[in-house]
């Protein structure tokens, strides 16, 4: 079974500038997901999709493949999905079974958690399982101009159902379901994850809880 690593990458970031190649107790950020496919049991290919020259030292010092990414693709509106298609067709696409999105903002992912959940998606013969984090609370939403509850009846935290939130650790596609806009099958599993292994890095606040 082959199994492709795609890590989308971009140059600079508006949150938290050159965000992907920051230093993060002394390893670029990126290097974190990196270092969890290569050392994953069953990832078999690891590509870095990326516009950034430094991105792509690492990661070839690293010996990982790199995928140029065009500047169409490098657009703030531009989703993974696209991304992760456009990484996939530079490979021999009929060699691969399962696609595995693992972003660069989520450095305390532990690979030990990675490799379950790839053996969860497999053994469950699901099209997709993406990592989640489960944040049960009280929330509303705007609907027709009105704001109305996300729940049908108030209750204390622990008492309400599951709410699962993505986070930017993995998502586990069979390759058939990739597609240049979507990742996600007809049969779809989520992985909770731990609070301390979810931090997604968005701003400076995410990072000083990550770093520690």
């Amino acid at each position: 079974m082959k199994i492709l690593a795609v890590i989308p990458a971009r140059a600079g970031s508006k949150g938290i500038p050159n965000k992907n190649i920051r230093l993060m107790n002394g390893l670029p950020l990126i290097c974190y997901s990196l270092r969890n496919a290569i050392n994953s049991k069953y990832i078999t290919d690891v590509v870095v999709s990326t516009d950034s020259k430094e991105i792509e030292i690492i990661s070839k010092q690293m010996g990982v493949n790199v995928r140029h990414r065009s500047k169409e693709l490098c657009g703030d509106s531009v989703t993974l999905d696209s991304v992760v298609y456009d990484a996939l067709c530079s490979y021999d696409s009929k060699s691969i079974d399962y696609v595995i999105t693992m972003q660069p903002t989520s450095p305390t992912l532990r690979v030990e958690t990675l490799d379950a959940a790839i053996e969860f998606a497999i053994s469950k013969k699901l099209d997709t399982v993406i990592s989640v984090v489960n944040k049960p609370h009280l929330s509303w939403k705007t609907l027709d101009d009105k704001i109305i509850p996300n729940y049908e009846k108030r209750l204390n935290r622990q008492y309400l159902p599951p709410n699962y939130l993505e986070t930017g650790g993995f998502v586990i596609s069979r390759k058939d379901v990739v597609t240049i806009d979507s990742r996600i099958g007809k049969s779809v599993g989520v992985y909770p994850l731990s609070d301390d292994e979810s931090v997604d890095i968005d701003d400076f606040n995410d990072w000083i809880i990550a770093s520690r």
